[in-house]
């Protein structure tokens, strides 16, 4: 036999001529089987091994009678406002909750309870997890998904399936259902992940002169807008008697300063601007000026502009009288004046204190008698 013959049978056996093996190509649950044993391990260290994993298209008001008893259901959040949940039952919690506590999982059934706000945040980072790989995996194998599965993360714990009815829309979801074993048979346990069937549609993009005119008319609009303001011309400060007393034709005095200095507040009552009053064709009219409207004295707004008292005005009321102090002293104490008190003689003109020189020492004084407290009738 020649050599050539010799090597081509080596060929031959070897698999030389056959056509390629079949690889099977990447599905969508391959993916999220490949996402739910890395995040596991880089979270929790927790060992997941997906035993079913299978995909479906289902609407929300479906999937009520499959969701178990104490689960956590976690609201996650994509590109263009759309919404997805996250269904995690008892086992795969308990599981991810003693793996980041003790360090194992316990091998016996999770107690059922309700999920609390603690668990999902504990959650959160193997809920991202699981979602960012799933995105990697399908943009590598660039399957059509990639578009709609795409920047989905945790945002926040929703309480039950009521809440869930508030927070997603009733539109068509594609629903990806995983049972795990967790630890080595320790525990087992279920996930689902609700994610929009149909991928978010992008903006409408215009061309650039049409952006421009679309600014414009947003610009020309908002100018067009109403402004409501309030002139205040001078705000009275009145009891609650005098104002029952008002009647038609009685004056208030105002002061004069204020013709030059009227409030123009917004709706919130805040000064905008400072204006002069005046009249344009018969009516009256304000004057608008560049002065500061901190300049405005205190009282003429609903708020004082700064910390200065405000001036009283005739048409304030008239400080209440003081009350007399010499009600309070007892009745024995003359209160006449020093010139009319008896037995005082005139006082002679003090010295200078400086020619006295150092003075001695005041002796002890001596302890004082104790006084009789009882009050006098």
């Amino acid at each position: 036999m020649a050599d050539h013959d010799q090597t081509s049978a080596i060929r031959r056996k070897a698999g030389a001529g056959r056509p390629p093996p079949e690889i099977a190509p990447a599905s969508t649950t391959g993916a999220l089987r490949v996402a739910l044993v890395r995040a596991a391990e880089d979270v929790a260290a927790l060992e997941i091994t997906p035993t079913q994993i299978f995909e479906d298209r289902v609407i929300l008001s479906s999937v009520a009678d499959d969701l178990p008893d104490h689960a956590l259901f976690a609201l996650v959040e994509g590109p263009e406002s759309q919404f997805g949940l996250f269904v995690v039952d008892p086992g795969l919690l308990a599981a991810l909750i003693e793996m980041l506590t003790t360090g194992r999982v316990v091998p016996s059934p999770a107690i059922p309870r309700e999920p609390t706000r603690t668990d999902a945040i504990m959650c959160a980072d193997f809920l991202d997890g699981v979602l960012e790989r799933f995105e990697t995996e399908i943009a590598q194998a660039q399957l059509p998904i990639a578009t709609a599965a795409t920047g989905f993360r945790f945002a926040l714990q929703l309480v039950d399936y009521r809440a869930v009815q508030l927070a997603l829309e009733d539109i068509p979801y594609r629903r990806f259902s995983a049972s795990l074993d967790l630890g080595r048979g320790a525990k087992s346990g279920a996930l689902s992940l609700l994610l929009p069937y149909d991928p978010p549609r992008p903006k409408p993009t215009l061309p650039s002169d049409q952006e421009g005119q679309a600014a414009e008319n947003v610009a020309e609009a908002i100018l067009q807008t109403k402004a409501d303001l309030k002139a205040v011309l001078h705000r009275v400060h009145m009891t609650l008697d005098d104002v029952s007393g008002l009647e038609p034709g009685m004056m208030l005095t105002l002061p004069r300063e204020n013709l030059g200095a009227v409030a123009l507040e917004d709706l919130d009552g805040a000064c905008v601007v400072l204006c002069r009053l005046g009249q344009a064709q018969g009516q009256r009219a304000l004057r608008i000026g560049q002065s500061d409207p901190k300049d405005r004295v205190a009282g003429a707004g609903p708020r004082a502009l700064d910390n200065r008292a405000a001036p009283r005005t005739e048409a304030d009321p008239a400080p209440l009288p003081r009350p007399d102090k010499s009600s309070d002293l007892p009745p024995n104490v003359d209160m006449t004046e020093p010139s009319e008190m008896t037995g005082l003689s005139d006082m002679a003109q003090l010295s200078d204190l400086s020619e006295l020189g150092d003075l001695p020492d005041l002796p002890d004084l001596p302890d004082l008698p104790t006084a009789d407290l009882n009050p006098v009738h």
